[in-house]
């Protein structure tokens, strides 16, 4: 992304409408690969899990609540961890106008709403 959009988000750039479309384009892809890039990984792993977390609630290792409350903690910490990496590289050299901190905010609340959302299907199924 990086690359692809480098310094469209410049001051100069940023009052200009013909650029609009490079503007919205870049913050629509780290938009998406945030979203993407940390459902994908949940999703596949929870498949793998779910006999093994079946056969440990049936005999009563630990609750759901258990079970989803550590999963959280960790997902959140690994999700922290991946949005500030992506924003690293592709905040500054996109070089947006908006504040770092206000843009990280919205993205890890992204990131873990997609997270969220593709961790429901799994444990719904029979």
């Amino acid at each position: 992304v990086g690359n692809i959009f480098f310094q469209v988000g410049g001051v100069e750039s940023y009052y200009d409408p013909s650029k609009f479309n490079s503007h919205f384009g870049a913050m629509v892809m780290i938009l998406m690969m945030s979203m993407f890039g940390t459902a994908m990984p949940t999703l596949l792993s929870f498949p793998e899990e779910r006999p093994v977390f079946l056969r440990e609630f049936s005999t009563n290792h630990y609750s759901v609540l258990a079970y989803f409350m550590s999963r959280l903690a960790m997902e959140a910490i690994i999700t922290f961890f991946q949005i500030l990496l992506l924003l690293l590289i592709s905040y500054f050299m996109v070089d947006l106008q908006t504040g770092f901190f206000h843009f990280f905010a919205i993205e890890y609340g992204l990131a873990m709403s997609s997270t969220a959302v593709a961790v429901r299907p799994v444990f719904l199924r029979e």
